[in-house]
């Protein structure tokens, strides 16, 4: 008798706390789902619950998120929805298969809604690709079967369901589309400092003007320069690329000004950045202008003008690379006369860079 064993069984617990593990596997073979419940969530918010069995919260945890998943009336909605969010962040490494169980009960409750934004929710939240494939997997078969269903029942309902098909049809093509940047954004909340997935994401979103130029902003907002060091080089090369195929030059040689302009904590970032600055303007043949940009820069100048002080950091810093004289002295033998190129020399034995 059911009934008698569960009051003969509370009974007990009274004097063998020890018991409440026994006593769990008894309701749960009994099929006594309600008060299974109510002993898991003792067990749980027991912060002195030593298990005999060998069982971990965690695992008592999950037992309980399928027990409610799998009977999602059975218990107060309110107290259900609050033991899956507790279970969400209080097992952050997991929350996976918590998150699966969380919607799995929307469904069973036929709240498509709910379990929809709830498959939004939780992907926007997880930092594991695996855990990433695993949601939008799940959720891809969610909407393909909501689908399904309306095609199923077109002829009860021909307007209503072929209009509701055309919907599921655009949703899911626009989940398709989005996967790739669904999944960067998996990868950055993993790494936020990861200049590669950074680029990844530019390359993903280049096509739309406002949204890329809104990403970059974000990205020099939220990584740590002292973190990734000289390769934030490889994000200006990147932007400056963009510029350079869209020919905006002008924009291109503020975004290089810019660059330089502001502190690095490895010099050698100054000396990469003014490098390819002057590559890509002699890339372009405009020679005279790279000329004309590395005399600013590394000869001595009577007059301090604007640009003499926007560059003070990058001047100080790149004075002292053979990389840059050596640019600048091929440059010069190429498209200057040698009597520059001797000054130059001369400059260099100044500031003992040679001797």
């Amino acid at each position: 008798n059911k009934n008698l064993y569960f009051l003969v069984s509370e009974k007990y617990l009274l004097f063998n706390s020890e018991y409440i593990e026994e006593h769990l596997d008894n309701l749960l073979n009994f099929q006594i789902i309600d008060k299974s419940i109510e002993l898991l969530n003792r067990i749980i918010s027991n912060k002195d619950f030593y298990s005999l069995k060998g069982k971990s919260k965690y695992e008592y945890n999950l037992l309980l998120c399928r027990i409610i998943s799998s009977n999602p009336f059975i218990n107060d909605l309110k107290n259900s929805i609050s033991t899956f969010e507790n279970a969400i962040i209080n097992y952050s490494n997991e929350k996976c298969s918590f998150w699966l169980l969380f919607i799995e009960f929307w469904i069973k409750r036929g709240n498509v809604k709910n379990a929809r934004n709830n498959f939004i929710i939780s992907i926007d939240s997880i930092d594991s690709i695996k855990d990433f494939n695993i949601l939008y997997n799940s959720y891809i078969k969610f909407e393909e079967d909501l689908l399904s269903f309306y095609i199923e029942n077109e002829n009860s309902d021909p307007d209503k369901f072929i209009e509701m098909e055309e919907i599921q049809i655009n949703l899911i093509e626009n989940l398709l589309d989005n996967r790739d940047l669904m999944l960067n954004h998996c990868k950055l909340k993993s790494d936020i400092n990861n200049v590669d997935f950074w680029i990844e994401r530019f390359g993903l979103l280049i096509k739309n003007k406002d949204l890329f130029e809104k990403e970059i902003l974000l990205c020099f907002n939220k990584i740590d320069e002292k973190i990734i060091g000289i390769k934030i080089c490889d994000i200006w090369f990147y932007i400056v690329k963009y510029l350079k195929e869209n020919k905006s030059f002008e924009k291109m040689n503020k975004l290089y000004q810019k660059a330089l302009s502001i502190s690095y904590s490895v010099q050698e970032s100054y000396v990469e950045i003014f490098a390819h600055w002057i590559e890509t303007l002699l890339s372009l043949n405009f020679h005279k202008d790279s000329i004309r940009l590395m005399d600013l820069l590394l000869t001595p100048s009577q007059q301090k003008s604007n640009d003499h002080f926007q560059f003070s950091k990058c001047r100080v810093a790149i004075r002292n690379f053979n990389k840059i004289w050596s640019l600048y002295i091929d440059i010069l033998t190429k498209f200057s006369e040698s009597e520059n190129v001797l000054k130059v020399y001369k400059t260099m034995i100044h500031i003992k860079i040679i001797s």
